[in-house]
């Protein structure tokens, strides 16, 4: 009984720290993705293609969208409901960081760093409670 209890208690901060290491990683794509967009609108005046601008200004609101969800103020949950849960914004993240995959070195580098947080969520994000 008491064993079962010892390892109930370490469940429970496995999956405490893991739900900060994850939060953590979130705030850091997040990061990222705002990176993204500014690295996209100092290229802006290169690029005459629609869906670029219209790409840069999904990016934008996908990341305010993944910053509300992350602090859990206002009730973003209630509309898309997939950014309630840890695997719901790793899915997001990985396809953010698919969408914005380039052939610039730091758009190469960048979105791999993405899908490496998004691999993560999708792993540990099952364990971890929000």
């Amino acid at each position: 009984m008491v064993n079962f209890t010892v390892n109930s208690v370490k469940d429970k901060i496995a999956n405490n720290i893991s739900a900060k290491v994850l939060v953590i990683l979130n705030f850091i794509a997040a990061a990222l993705i705002l990176l993204v967009v500014v690295l996209r609108l100092l290229k802006i005046m290169e690029e005459h293609n629609p869906f670029y601008y219209t790409l840069t200004l999904y990016l934008v609101l996908a990341d305010v969208l993944l910053v509300l969800a992350e602090l859990q103020r206002v009730n973003v949950h209630k509309y898309v409901r997939f950014l309630s849960s840890f695997r719901g914004r790793s899915f997001f993240i990985l396809f953010i960081g698919i969408l914005v995959l380039e052939k610039d070195a730091a758009m190469i580098i960048i979105p791999i760093v993405l899908l490496i947080i998004a691999i993560l969520g999708i792993v540990f994000g099952g364990r971890a409670q929000n």
